[in-house]
């Protein structure tokens, strides 16, 4: 297994061309601005107060989920592998569909090129596909022609996995406000030079009662101003891997295409393997 995937999964954890339905982009008219001033609902009662400015920014992110719940975004991923003193950064795109009644939420990353170290040694074509939908993680990898399916929620349930500190994934669309309070210290600082334009920062610190559901030393986000969505997020985990994840041309269109969430079967000389879930410990 390749050396960044353990920054991106404690577990095991789209194609762009299949998307040609046309989206507005984060700049369109359809993606009215979030007043900061606005009434947004109060965090339950069981999650611990906060400041009220991070409130407000937790609130538009919570709300921003809501709002917009079909994304697709560029993406960069580029994770500092501490102990190995190596680096690896990946280019490519995300789609993400929000959680409803009916279901949580589900996302792919298709990444298209793959550099390691920080060399002049310029980014490889590197195909890679996750899927994951609730219950099933699909990771296709054309390079070693390689598809693994995994269930890694029990039959006929379904997981969210896109809670910060909580799944693998470092897709931080959707939040919800409570759920961070419950396992984070959350504060925020004035902007800054390097910081993205037009941007509110919040610093994520695992609560000392919390540490042991919490996947993540810290995490920080940057969270746009006008319409509320993450479009940074810079975490350290347990492992010591420094994670920063980068959004750009994110659209948000009323629906994604059906395949969206699909993957072809792999050529018959490819490695396929699909493995059913297995509970919380490994099987004797």
């Amino acid at each position: 297994m390749k050396r960044w995937m353990f920054a991106m999964m404690f577990c095991v954890v789209g194609t762009g061309a299949a998307l040609a339905q046309e989206s507005a982009p984060a700049s369109s008219p359809a993606a009215k601005p979030l007043a900061a001033s606005q009434p947004a609902p109060a965090a339950p009662s069981s999650a611990p107060a906060a400041d009220p400015v991070v409130m407000a920014i937790l609130n538009r992110l919570d709300e921003a989920g809501r709002k917009f719940p079909n994304l697709i975004a560029d993406l960069y991923y580029h994770v500092n592998m501490l102990q190995l003193g190596d680096t690896e950064e990946h280019n490519g795109k995300v789609y993400w569909q929000g959680e409803t009644a009916e279901a949580p939420g589900r996302f792919r990353i298709h990444f298209d090129t793959k550099k390691q170290g920080e060399g002049k040694t310029p980014a490889a074509q590197c195909v890679e596909d996750f899927v994951f939908d609730g219950s099933w993680l699909t990771i296709r990898k054309e390079e070693i022609k390689q598809m693994i399916k995994q269930q890694v929620a029990p039959p006929g349930e379904k997981i969210n996995a896109l809670q910060l500190g909580q799944g693998p994934f470092l897709v931080p669309f959707g939040q919800k406000a409570d759920n961070v309070l419950r396992f984070f210290n959350v504060s925020t600082r004035p902007a800054q030079a390097d910081d993205p334009a037009n941007t509110n920062y919040l610093k994520l610190v695992a609560r000392p009662d919390k540490k042991d559901q919490v996947k993540l030393e810290w995490a920080e986000l940057w969270v746009a101003k006008d319409t509320g969505l993450p479009i940074k997020i810079a975490t350290k985990d347990l492992n010591e891997n420094i994670t920063t994840v980068t959004f750009k041309d994110i659209k948000m269109p009323p629906t994604l295409p059906k395949d969206t969430f699909d993957l072809p079967q792999p050529p018959k000389d490819w490695e396929y393997r699909v493995q059913p879930y297995e509970g919380a410990t490994p099987r004797p």
